[in-house]
């Protein structure tokens, strides 16, 4: 009788073991899916077989078939099927990534560099005019150290 505690399917909790963890709780519901998917197939095969759909009894025998290695089966195909679909997603994404990535980046990595460089161009002048105003002749010093 639906409802029952009798017919109560643990797997569902088995398999969505940790709800609070977002990426756990994807893998189990999606584990849990391929689980449903999986008797579905077995109940239309035993339709087949017998002409008839199968009793509750019949029903909780094929659940208790779902041993631990079977169940870590599902979490497994669970876990390749979320990563096919992560890597199917960014190589769609691919492109507009690179796209965005390189669009305007030239630019805003040259600008402080610029910035930098005539910071930097104006304080040697600076300093070129204050040594000299002090009488020390810049060109003469450093090309007497150049000279062997």
């Amino acid at each position: 009788m639906p409802g029952d505690v009798w017919s109560y399917n643990p797997l569902y909790e088995i398999l969505v073991d940790d709800p609070e963890n977002t990426q756990e709780a994807l893998q189990g519901v999606i584990a849990y899916g391929l689980y449903k998917h999986a008797k579905r197939e077995w109940v239309s095969s035993f339709y087949e077989r017998h002409s008839r759909g199968p009793e509750d009894e019949e029903l909780a025998t094929y659940v208790r078939t779902w041993t631990p290695s079977r169940i870590e089966g599902l979490r497994s195909e669970a876990r390749n099927i979320l990563a096919e679909y992560a890597g199917e997603v960014l190589r769609e994404a691919e492109p507009a990534i690179i796209r965005n990535a390189l669009r305007g980046q030239f630019w805003r990595g040259v600008w402080p560099s610029m910035v930098a460089t005539l910071l930097y161009s104006v304080t040697l002048v600076v300093l070129y005019i204050v040594l000299s105003n002090l009488g020390v002749d810049v060109l003469t010093v450093f090309g007497e150290r150049a000279t062997p």
